[in-house]
């Protein structure tokens, strides 16, 4: 399984109202939708953080989701080997 660590980069422009969801949610929930597992980082706990692991079994998908979603949400991704 492919193990990328996902950055979303936030900026003073993001939307933090309670009723509208956030564009870490956001783009959790859209990696979710295209079949990636969610991970919490050892290193930076806590379910609403923008850094996170997203699993896949095919390695090439997260290319897709960074040309989908590369002008709604800016992030940044590095390949992992492991992580413990």
């Amino acid at each position: 399984m492919a193990q990328w660590f996902i950055q979303v980069h936030r900026s003073s422009e993001d939307p933090f109202n309670y009723p509208n969801l956030g564009k870490v949610q956001y783009f959790k929930i859209e990696l979710m939708y295209h079949k990636f597992g969610i991970v919490e980082h050892p290193d930076y706990p806590g379910l609403h953080r923008a850094r996170f692991i997203a699993l896949h079994e095919c390695d090439s998908r997260i290319s897709y989701v960074a040309m989908k979603y590369h002008d709604t949400v800016p992030f940044s991704y590095d390949k992992m080997t492991s992580f413990v």
